[in-house]
């Protein structure tokens, strides 16, 4: 997802499946998956962005974003995003002072198995990739108490 959909041909030549921009993310993820996300890792480096990916979260979902946005730029969500849903969003901006390094490991860590479908455990998880960690509470389904 980009919100200059100049840069979307070059995503799809680089093995893409689908590209978009943060106003179409919502339909375009309710098709592919139906239901919403458990990670979405936001490169970009901008708000709008954002904004999309924790929409497009299931419950207790995350947002990894890696990406810096313009210091002017506000994110602005509602507050229900977090209260209730159990949905993160978590900075890993120079996290190692590697940032397309960590992309690459998280995207690596999730076509391995490595990050795994927690949504019904309820123990606390974590994934360590490249010297930072992921800590996710986990919550049961949807409609459970937990």
């Amino acid at each position: 997802m980009d919100p200059n959909s100049d840069k979307h041909g070059l995503a799809l030549r680089a093995g893409a499946d689908a590209v978009t921009t943060p106003e179409g993310a919502a339909a375009l993820v309710a098709e592919l998956v139906p239901g919403g996300v458990d990670l979405a890792v936001e490169a970009v480096g901008n708000a709008n962005v954002m904004s999309a990916c924790l929409e497009m979260l299931v419950r207790c979902g995350a947002v990894v974003s890696v990406g810096c946005p313009h210091p002017l730029q506000q994110l602005v969500v509602p507050a229900l995003q977090f209260a209730g849903s159990g949905k993160r969003l978590l900075d890993s901006y120079v996290g190692s002072t590697a940032a397309f390094e960590d992309i690459n490991d998280v995207l690596d860590a999730l076509a391995e198995g490595r990050v795994v479908d927690s949504s019904h455990r309820t123990e606390a998880r974590a994934c360590t990739v490249r010297g930072w960690m992921l800590t996710t509470r986990t919550c049961g389904p949807a409609g459970s108490a937990s």
